[in-house]
């Protein structure tokens, strides 16, 4: 259909080309494609929403159903419980529970555990040693107590009381069970009193050894002290697992600790000697005088009882006797009982001669 013009208005044939250019064509064209544009992103956005959400939720499901993963956690360093810790009180029954438990641990190898018994055993040691130089402490502080010198001047006058006791008079009439009661106590006391007496006079030459080791004891401890000091000064080493340098720290703080116990005890050990020696002579003094008076006692009293017991012994004898004379003029079965107890009687006094 040929080209023309209708009413104003253009008729384009449609088999003929559209124009390039008409008034208005380009901004139909341009609004055209920006529509199928948004519209294509709308979707494409949409699409891509609902994919993430899915995704999300497979993604949990997945996580939720699957099992725990299993993770190898470093194990911590082998140690026995309750290590003592250096700053912490370590005692000797502390120390012997980790020497028991060194047997019951299976993380540590031998040659660790032989380390450690030794480091603890030496720590028990040192230990023991702190008790025994506390002990020492306490009994040279009671001597210099004890020789102060109202103490001294009381016994100065004890020992010249006992030097002017008079004797006692013996019991002569009491009985002879009561007498023989006496003896035993007598006997017993004295013995005791011997004793005292042997270990009196035995502390005297006991003091002058020990006077003359303090020095070189004294010398010793304190050499070893400055050693201790300087090897507790060294840094650690850092290779050392924490067990075994608390074992070994533990090991040195009571060697330390010991090692000025040691010296104080034998500070206060040479001043207590000093102190004390002259109430030791004037005890001495008077345990000899009451040992000599007891002894003196004693026998007079052992005389007494033999004496009771010959005196007893003789009179059964003399009434076994006449028992035998009267006996003869009696049947003959009374003088043989008669007999037989006037033997008896005799060996009596023959055993109590023995006796005296």
């Amino acid at each position: 259909m040929p080209s023309g013009t209708r009413g104003g208005t253009t008729l384009t044939d449609a088999r003929s080309p559209v124009p390039r250019s008409t008034p208005g064509g380009g901004r139909t064209v341009r609004r055209t494609a920006g529509r199928a544009f948004g519209s294509f992103f709308l979707t494409a956005l949409t699409a891509a929403a609902c994919l993430w959400i899915i995704g999300t939720a497979l993604v949990g499901t997945a996580v939720a159903q699957a099992p725990p993963v299993a993770v190898d956690l470093p194990k911590p360093e082998p140690a026995i419980p309750d290590a003592p810790i250096p700053d912490a009180p370590i005692t000797v029954a502390r120390l012997r529970q980790m020497l028991t438990s060194l047997d019951d641990n299976a993380e540590l190898d031998e040659s660790t555990k032989t380390e450690l018994r030794e480091l603890y055993t030496q720590s028990v040691t040192r230990l023991e040693q702190l008790d025994a130089s506390r002990a020492s402490i306490q009994q040279s502080e009671q001597l210099i107590r004890e020789a102060s010198d109202e103490n001294i001047a009381a016994a100065k006058e004890q020992r010249e009381a006992v030097s002017d006791m008079p004797e006692l008079a013996l019991p002569e009439n009491a009985p002879l069970d009561q007498l023989e009661q006496q003896l035993e106590q007598a006997e017993a006391k004295l013995a005791k009193d011997k004793q005292a007496l042997t270990k009196l006079a035995a502390e005297s030459p006991r003091r002058d050894v020990r006077r003359a080791a303090i020095p070189k004891e004294l010398e010793d401890a304190t050499n070893e002290l400055a050693e201790a000091k300087a090897k507790a000064a060294l840094p650690l080493d850092p290779e050392v697992g924490p067990l075994m340098r608390s074992a070994r720290q533990t090991l040195e703080r009571v060697r330390m600790q010991s090692l000025e116990e040691r010296i104080t005890a034998l500070e206060l050990e040479r001043e207590a000697y000093d102190a004390s020696d002259e109430l030791l002579q004037i005890q001495h003094d008077i345990a000899a005088a009451e040992v000599a008076d007891l002894a003196k006692r004693t026998q007079k009293l052992r005389d007494l009882v033999n004496a009771k017991r010959k005196q007893e012994t003789d009179e059964q004898a003399r009434a076994a006797e006449r028992q035998a004379t009267a006996a003869q003029l009696r049947v003959k079965p009374l003088a043989q009982l008669a007999e037989r107890n006037a033997k008896l009687a005799e060996e009596r006094r023959q055993l109590a001669d023995d006796l005296a």
